[in-house]
């Protein structure tokens, strides 16, 4: 109960006093956040509990009211009685317009703003704040301290306290095999055949593929929970299938269980990427309507096969505006913004720099889609189902230390790439040939490119690229019919040489530029010209 400003009704007809009622929230906490600059920014309803800011709505806060004035021991029945029934009545409309006097703060010193310091993690260490207190994660050691430890430092959100009492492991033990981490072992498994019973977690680890897959995942699974932003290297987390093409999808490999789990670490907004709308749509305004100022992970789940990540690109690196239906929208700076993962069945479209530098790729093996064709289930592997009433104490502990792991892991490694020669080869195909694409041209090219072009020299002459096209026409008269006339084939040629680092197209025209138009290479007499390619690798 606030003392100054209360009571804010007139004693006589209970008539609630604007000003005074606006005075007493505010005694109690309440004001407006602002996220971005301007004298018309959008505002969210805040709450400071002792350093902890909670988020409100219009309704929440007239319960709050109601609950308040209810606890005041000092009123008579009759007088609450008849306070609360003019409480009760009382519009939310009006007292939208009255919480506009209410006190606004920000983060950023905005004008006519107040001062509000969030405490966040740091380039080089997480805090994860737990009920009994808060997890302090470095590259050298994991500790914890009282929660109000933290607070002392600045604010917090009050969904990043999560609802457990944590209990530490020492360092040997952090990611001992347990349900989740068992879990994340299998799903990182190729070719291994599944038993009903007694599977070895062992068997397999020892391939080629599995240790760089487990670092991969485990350094992005790190990247996702620490929710500091680096400024060379804020990417989207992808979670695909190693065996998945354009026409057949292989879910049920672990990787939408693993991504949901961050949930438990970060207040998290979960988006079906089915309903994800493409750019072009003026409904893609409100793809992210689930965020919130106070949202840790933006959480995609299961693309559509033609997505476009060129879509995102702003959303990956700049700062992030979120527009809601029928309410003003907020901006997020790119700084303080949730990181943001999906999960794919397919491949996602794009070549290049600009998609390689904002993505992270982890690509989950078959094992437990072998599993489910034998009718066998991840319980019968791990020994029980992962979060329900089966998980014990100890091993949401387990999961937690798993977890801390996987942050001093990417605090010490960075983003760890795996080869994910799979994915690449099939983005490679879809891009130049298309969704639906089965690696025929692709395929041709890279034959062309390793044999023929050695062998007949022209690495050093070039070819007449009418001359090439007619080479892939007669060995390829199937894709002829489906559309592969000159100018495709050409398009193809040249984006697909583009994108392999040890190659050029027509490298003596490099001061030119770097499209195929400003490649153009033409020999021969005015009138005469034809067109001529000469693609040459470092290792020639």
């Amino acid at each position: 109960m606030t003392e100054n400003n209360y009571p804010f009704w007139n004693p006589t007809n209970f008539r609630i006093r604007s000003a005074q009622l606006i005075s007493y929230l505010a005694d109690a906490g309440f004001g407006k956040y602002q996220s971005e600059d301007g004298r018309n920014a959008s505002t969210q309803i805040m709450k400071n509990e002792s350093g902890v800011i909670q988020l409100h709505s219009l309704e929440s806060v007239k319960r709050w009211i109601i609950k308040d004035v209810s606890n005041d021991p000092e009123l008579d029945d009759e007088t609450l009685q008849n306070v609360k029934d003019v409480l009760v009545r009382f519009a939310t409309s009006t007292l939208k317009g009255w919480m506009e006097s209410l006190p606004r703060f920000s983060s950023k010193n905005f004008e006519d703003t107040y001062p509000i310091s969030f405490f966040r993690d740091g380039a080089k260490d997480c805090y994860i704040p737990f009920e009994n207190g808060v997890v302090h994660i470095t590259r050298d050691a994991i500790n914890m301290y009282p929660l109000e430890q933290l607070i002392d430092k600045g604010c917090v959100w009050e969904s990043s306290i999560i609802s457990h009492n944590i209990k530490l492991a020492p360092n040997q033990l952090l990611n001992k095999p347990s349900p989740f981490s068992d879990f994340v072992s299998y799903a990182m498994k190729r070719g291994i055949e599944p038993l009903s019973r007694d599977n070895d977690r062992k068997l397999g680890t020892d391939a080629s593929t599995y240790k760089p897959s487990l670092e991969s995942f485990e350094t992005s699974y790190g990247y996702m929970i620490h929710s500091y932003n680096p400024f060379d290297e804020q990417k989207l987390v992808v979670y695909a299938d190693v065996n998945s093409t354009p026409e057949r999808t292989e879910g049920g490999n672990g990787k939408s269980v693993a991504m949901d789990s961050l949930k438990y670490y970060r207040k998290t907004a979960f988006i079906d990427g089915g309903g994800f709308r493409k750019s072009k749509s003026d409904s893609s305004r409100f793809n992210f309507t689930n965020v919130k100022l106070d949202t840790g992970f933006i959480f995609i789940n299961d693309l559509n096969k033609d997505f476009e990540l060129r879509q995102l690109f702003s959303v990956i690196t700049e700062d992030l505006t979120i527009e809601y239906k029928g309410k003003d929208k907020i901006v997020i700076p790119k700084d303080k913004k949730p990181k943001l993962g999906v999960t794919t069945n397919y491949v996602i479209t794009g070549l290049g720099n600009s998609f390689e530098r904002r993505q992270h790729i982890v690509e989950f093996g078959d094992f437990f889609n072998l599993a489910k064709k034998k009718n066998i289930y991840p319980k019968d592997i791990i020994g029980k189902t992962l979060f329900n009433h089966e998980f014990t104490a100890e091993d949401w502990n387990d999961f937690y230390n798993y977890g801390f792991y996987c942050v001093q892991q990417y605090l010490t490694k960075g983003l760890r790439n795996s080869q994910n020669n799979n994915y690449l080869r099939k983005t490679l195909i879809q891009t130049i040939e298309g969704i639906g694409g089965d690696g025929t041209v692709v395929g041709w090219i890279d034959k062309y490119l390793t044999t023929t072009r050695i062998s007949q020299n022209h690495y050093d002459v070039g070819i007449q690229i009418d001359e090439l096209y007619a080479m892939f026409s007669i060995d390829n008269p199937d894709a002829v019919t489906k559309g592969w006339d000159t100018s495709r084939f050409k398009d193809a040629l040249f984006d697909y040489v583009k994108h392999l680092p040890d190659y050029d197209y027509n490298p003596h025209l490099s001061g030119n530029g770097d499209t195929r138009s400003l490649r153009r290479w033409r020999k021969g007499e005015r009138g005469l010209q034809r067109e001529y390619v000469r693609i040459t690798s470092l290792k020639d």
